[in-house]
């Protein structure tokens, strides 16, 4: 039986190669994740979506904040984005009756 990270990286895969994909709007100081991105590491959206794609479960760290948005099953990621330690937070959830993989987090990890 497949852990629960294969099983969500799977699932996710899936769903964002069906576009069906959405960034939680950001309370970081006011930046959009344009802003974000764009500021921590010189990436677009899309780009940020390709690298979701290409996470691995050894990526995967545990989450020492689990009640985020009153939820404990977000799963966080680690890597590197052009040189600069990144802080990626996942969740699948349920949008106009269909699940969409919501980034919830994407910034340098402090």
């Amino acid at each position: 039986m497949p852990d629960d990270t294969v099983t969500f990286l799977s699932c996710a895969k899936q769903l964002i190669r069906q576009g069906k994909r959405y960034f939680r709007p950001s309370n970081n100081e006011g930046k959009t994740y344009n802003e974000i991105l764009l500021d921590d590491f010189g990436i677009t959206p899309d780009v940020a979506w390709e690298i979701i794609l290409s996470l691995h479960t050894s990526q995967r760290v545990s989450d020492d904040k689990p009640s985020y948005y009153e939820r404990s099953d977000a799963y966080i990621f680690k890597r590197e984005v052009n040189g600069v330690p990144a802080y990626i937070k996942l969740n699948i959830e349920e949008r106009n009756g269909e699940a969409h993989v919501v980034c919830i987090s994407f910034h340098q990890d402090r």
